[in-house]
């Protein structure tokens, strides 16, 4: 069929308009959406490269930070006694009795010290903060234990490993006050004096002998690795973790 001037004028057309939407389908939207895809990643990796930057940033003072750090925890744990055996600790609590500091007897008299296995018990440390805590109106009244000058009062709870003693006593009330009060300048402060019940205060002057018992918990915390021996010892871990990679590796062969 012979198509006259018109006819092939319009199939042109068609053809040409054939090819645009398959450009379009084919070529144009695909990289269209490439296009998109790759701005999408590279406001990522922009957003990422921030990120890092930021955080180079951040660790140029990161081993001052971990120093200072070290430094801060070494110091609280120093009001800590060390970590001891039950022997050392009962040791530690008889030269308590000897509030004088000198080489006499003691002045806290005891027959009777008992001295528990080691264990864990709670210390509760109090925040004080307006923004201590965010919670609502019941969970505040849960975690809350009272305000100080109108600031909100929180409490974390900890465990931590201790002796209990117990025993009954008699000293001079000049002398039971001086124990109590060496246990505040005592360069741990990690001994708590958590029961203190006298029999008869008698005629109540600094000579008067007082009878009763008393029960303390000595506090202890292990001595903290320095930050260097923290890094050794995590090389170390990753020299042996490769280590064994490679072995696995060679018998897989």
């Amino acid at each position: 069929m012979k198509l006259n001037a018109r006819d092939q004028l319009l199939l042109v057309i068609v053809l040409v308009a054939c090819l645009w939407l398959a450009g379009i389908m084919y070529l144009i939207i695909p990289a269209k959406d490439k296009l998109k895809a790759d701005k999408a990643t590279l406001e990522e990796k922009i957003t990422e490269r921030d990120s890092k930057k930021a955080q180079v940033e951040k660790d140029k003072t990161l081993r001052e930070d971990i120093q200072a750090a070290y430094d801060k925890a070494v110091e609280t744990s120093s009001i800590f006694y060390p970590r001891m055996i039950q022997n050392a600790a009962a040791t530690e609590m008889q030269s308590k009795f000897n509030v004088d500091g000198d080489e006499d007897e003691q002045e806290i008299k005891n027959t009777n010290l008992s001295v528990s296995e080691i264990s864990s018990a709670n210390l509760t440390q109090y925040v004080y903060g307006a923004d201590a805590v965010n919670a609502t109106l019941d969970e505040l009244i849960q975690q809350v234990d009272g305000t100080e000058e109108g600031v909100v009062v929180s409490k974390r709870v900890f465990a931590l490993t201790c002796y209990t003693f117990s025993y009954d006593f008699s000293a001079t009330k000049e002398d039971c006050i001086k124990f109590m009060e060496n246990l505040l300048s005592n360069d741990h402060k990690s001994l708590v004096l958590d029961k203190f019940e006298i029999a008869s205060v008698g005629d109540n002057e600094d000579d008067t002998e007082w009878s009763g018992s008393m029960s303390l918990t000595l506090y202890m915390v292990p001595n903290l690795p320095t930050p260097e021996e923290v890094d050794a010892r995590g090389k170390a871990a990753l020299t042996d973790a490769e280590a064994s990679n490679e072995t696995v590796d060679a018998v897989e062969e």
